[in-house]
């Protein structure tokens, strides 16, 4: 009697072979198709506004304006991006749409891309059209798409998919000019070297010792810059000798030493593995328990990372499981915070390490003797998963009251939900939330200065100068900070010590504007005062001295032109600067 075939396996295996046999351009074609058909559903934000890490990418960084902002980028900056993010404001300014259509062209890309490689590396035809659903719907990667400044890690990952694809080729020069793109799209690219060589190992591929004293030049080279330059480059090193410092401006790590970023490994690699299989229950600020007592949750961590290390060794003789898991495991390194780095876990960093999930998926894919089923059953959870996700960014209240929802202790939430309140006008939501935001910890500057700018905005300059002062305490060179602190020492009549405050302005950024219009306004008020006093001086008949009252007066009058027109040269643009040097030049002129 012959065995039965279950249900469909005979089919699907037909409609695999087919697909398999079909030519490279017709392949290519239907590559292209369900590409496209894979970004569809983010259509639906085209119009959605942009995001918080946005505003200071964007619109906060003075040096996006114009074209000569081109000749100003430092390395720390992300050249790719800053690239393509000047270009935007010069083109479309802040009409949002094109910006979203940019993302998910960039997006696209990168489906190709992953699409092409799996290609490459299983010279199956037929799973390379149904990772293009695995990859371009993944949930996780709608935090890169949807704000617009994360669009550095989809440079990042086409860069570096495109140096893997011409080293696979052997096209050496090439593989090197888009390995250097993807360096300055983002400094992670710097193990891509390694991916190369275990690449060349696993498949057994000529070793080029050349190329690789090439790469191995390139990172002493990157290495020695990024540490000994970082004046010049802009990264932010934290020294050896004083690493209680970097614990303390990094939000995540408050009260942390190096010993605990050892201790949570387990923890957050176990983490990225859950979400990168099973990516429910996102957030874009997750709360990570670095120096509290989780002996449950690190015990299961470290099961999981322990058993995936277990897995990988007895996978070797499956060349591209082996290499899948090895993938995953080198692109964790520059996530793990060996090499501290300002945000201890993000969703987004999980872009260029979800190619490994397709590596994983192809060996269960032959393990099921290529049943497609289950993957367009995954691909279509993932479907779900991202339509449920994507209205969270609709909005600013939307995303920040989901995140607070998720996660009661994010910092970042809970501030950012206390400025849309602010902004919306209600004060005591906007209170709550703030004070919520410093309670989770109680050196996060920007809290203090919204806080500072709620209590000024009621006019309670009182309780402001006490939270800008507090700022002022946690951050002395927070130029926001000193600038709203200054401003509130003017309203309180303090004039010597909002001059103070200006000046320390200007000593910290010489280019900021609004501190020499402040400290102009500041000596006209001065030299205001003064010609009343002379009036009340010849009004009660007291001669002797108004003398002095004058010169003061001529003196306040003249520093004050000097700082306008200082101010005017930084920004000829600035209105209310040209307003005050024709208003200074009529008092000099006795208009």
């Amino acid at each position: 009697m012959k065995k039965r075939k279950g249900p469909g396996n005979g089919q699907e295996a037909k409609q695999n072979l087919s697909l398999n046999q079909f030519s490279e351009r017709r392949i290519l074609i239907l590559i292209l198709i369900f590409s496209l058909l894979s970004v569809l559903p983010l259509l639906m934000t085209i119009n959605y506004p942009f995001q918080f890490d946005d505003y200071p990418t964007i619109f906060e960084d003075p040096n996006v304006d114009n074209l000569n902002d081109l000749l100003r980028i430092r390395l720390s900056e992300r050249p790719i991006r800053k690239i393509s993010i000047i270009f935007d404001r010069v083109i479309f300014g802040d009409n949002v749409v094109y910006y979203r259509i940019e993302n998910i062209l960039l997006y696209f890309l990168t489906i190709i891309l992953t699409s092409l490689f799996t290609l490459k590396i299983t010279k199956d035809k037929a799973f390379a059209l149904m990772t293009i659903f695995l990859f371009g719907l993944h949930p996780t990667h709608m935090e890169n798409i949807l704000i617009i400044t994360h669009r550095k890690e989809l440079f990042l990952y086409i860069f570096s998919i495109l140096a893997f694809l011409f080293h696979a080729d052997k096209k050496k020069i090439l593989s090197l000019l888009f390995f250097f793109l993807a360096l300055l799209s983002k400094e992670v690219a710097i193990i891509l070297p390694l991916l190369f060589y275990l690449y060349d190992r696993i498949f057994q591929r000529e070793i080029n010792k050349k190329l690789y004293c090439i790469y191995g030049g390139i990172f002493v080279a990157g290495i020695l810059t990024v540490t000994l330059f970082s004046k010049f480059t802009g990264f932010y090193i934290p020294s050896p000798f004083n690493i209680e410092e970097y614990f303390k401006i990094n939000r995540m790590l408050r009260g942390s030493n190096y010993l605990d970023i050892v201790k949570i490994q387990p923890i957050l690699f176990a983490k990225y593995l859950k979400n990168l299989f099973l990516p429910f229950n996102l957030n874009v600020d997750y709360y990570i328990p670095v120096n509290e007592r989780v002996g449950l949750l690190w015990i299961t961590g470290f099961l999981v990372l322990a058993g995936y290390f277990v897995f990988l060794y007895f996978s070797r003789r499956n060349k591209i499981l082996f290499f899948g898991l090895l993938f995953f495991a080198i692109s964790y390194l520059p996530l793990s915070n060996f090499v501290p780095v300002l945000n201890l876990f993000a969703d987004r960093y999980l872009f260029f390490p979800s190619f490994a999930l397709i590596l994983i998926f192809y060996s269960l894919y032959e393990l099921l003797k290529k049943n497609s089923i289950l993957f367009y059953a995954i691909s279509f959870i993932f479907l779900i998963i991202s339509l449920s996700y994507m209205p969270v960014f609709k909005s600013e209240i939307s995303l920040w009251s989901y995140v607070v929802s998720k996660n009661p202790k994010s910092v970042v939430g809970q501030n950012n939900l206390g400025l849309y309140y602010l902004k919306a006008g209600d004060i005591k939501s906007a209170e709550e939330h703030l004070i919520k935001a410093i309670e989770n910890d109680s050196l996060y500057v920007n809290a203090y200065i919204n806080l500072g700018t709620l209590y000024a905005q009621r006019r309670d300059f009182h309780n402001s100068l006490k939270y800008l002062e507090r700022a002022k305490d946690v951050e002395p060179d927070n130029v926001k900070a000193l600038y709203n602190l200054g401003l509130t020492y003017m309203h309180l009549g303090m004039s010597g010590k909002a001059q103070e405050i200006m000046r320390e302005i200007i000593r910290i950024s010489p280019e900021f504007s609004l501190a020499y219009n402040n400290l102009g306004a500041s000596c006209f008020e001065q030299g205001m005062m003064n010609e009343n006093a002379i009036k009340f001086l010849y009004g009660g008949m007291c001669y002797a001295l108004v003398p002095f009252f004058i010169e003061n007066t001529f003196e306040n009058y003249l520093t004050a032109k000097e700082y306008f027109e200082k101010g005017l040269y930084i920004d000829p643009s600035y209105m209310k600067l040209k307003q005050n040097v024709e208003r200074i030049n009529q008092k000099l002129r006795g208009e």
